[in-house]
This record gives C-alpha cells, sequence and structure tokens, in this order.
C-alpha cells in the first residue's frame, strides 16, 4: 500500500484508508499450500468421471463439490476450513475489536512505518480474504483525502 500511495501521506493529503486484500495460500506458509493442492486433488477426485462426461449436469457436479468440501475427510488441518474451491473472509486471530489480527496489523504498522503517534494516527481499516490460489496477492483501496487549499 504504501509504494502505492506513499506520497499522499508524505503530503498530510490521507484522512483514512479502508484497504481489502486477498492473499493467496503461500502468504500461510508451505503446510497450508499443501492442504490447497491437496484439497484441489480430493474435489477433483470426486468429480472426474462427471467432468469426463460432456453431458454431465454442472449443477450435479457443482453439488458433489459442495458435499466434497463439507466431508469430515477435507482437508482443513492447516485453515481450518476448506480453501480450495472457496475462500476464507478471514484471516489470522479475531482480537477483542471483532478484527482480525492481519486487518489489525495493516493499520498498526503502516502507521509505524510512517512515524505516526498516537495524536497522527490515520485510521486503516480494511478486510483479509484469503483466497483458493497459490501464489498471488491483489489490494483494492478506498481512500478519503483531506480538503486542501492549494
Amino acid at each position: 500500500m504504501l509504494m502505492a500511495i506513499g506520497e499522499l501521506f508524505n503530503k498530510g493529503w490521507v484522512e483514512w484508508v479502508s484497504a481489502m486484500t486477498y492473499q493467496a495460500a503461500s502468504g500461510s506458509g508451505a503446510n497450508n499450500m499443501r492442504e490447497l493442492i491437496s484439497g484441489m486433488g480430493v474435489l477433483h477426485d470426486a468429480v472426474q468421471d462427471e467432468l469426463a462426461n460432456p453431458a454431465s449436469a454442472i449443477l450435479d457436479i457443482d453439488k458433489k463439490i459442495a458435499q466434497t468440501q463439507r466431508s469430515a475427510d477435507f482437508p482443513t488441518q492447516y485453515f481450518g476450513v476448506p480453501l480450495a474451491g472457496s475462500l476464507i473472509p478471514y484471516i489470522d486471530v479475531q482480537l477483542e475489536n471483532k478484527q482480525s489480527k492481519e486487518e489489525w496489523k495493516g493499520g498498526v504498522e503502516t502507521n509505524k512505518i510512517l512515524g505516526n503517534d498516537e495524536a497522527s494516527t490515520i485510521p486503516i481499516d480494511g478486510m483479509c480474504v484469503r483466497v483458493g490460489a497459490m501464489r498471488c496477492h491483489a489490494q483494492g483501496l478506498t481512500i478519503k483525502l483531506k480538503k486542501i487549499s492549494l
């Protein structure tokens, strides 16, 4: 975020930021990446016969995928819930203020890097989502700028 909008912070133009991040399995480590791949394999194995038959109904395939994801045998040891074929709308643990730790870190770390003390803290909030991809992250920003007379 700072590389993209750092100059807006430096000029004092930012009133607040809302950041939405979409983070791949790689952001949570090798075991989680393996779990994602394992889950993909389980999903494929569950429907491979239907996939091989062009006449099979996609809604039937979708239903079988959902049933497989809900199965007690589906790999969820590291993520805690299925990521393959899905997403997890939460990263890390929930804090007392109801933010996830990952969401909290975004604001705290940005203000620390900027050298902001408690009086000059810029509100930075958002949402962090784990996506069923191996190695890609994305971020969307909504920025409220201050009204400035030039």
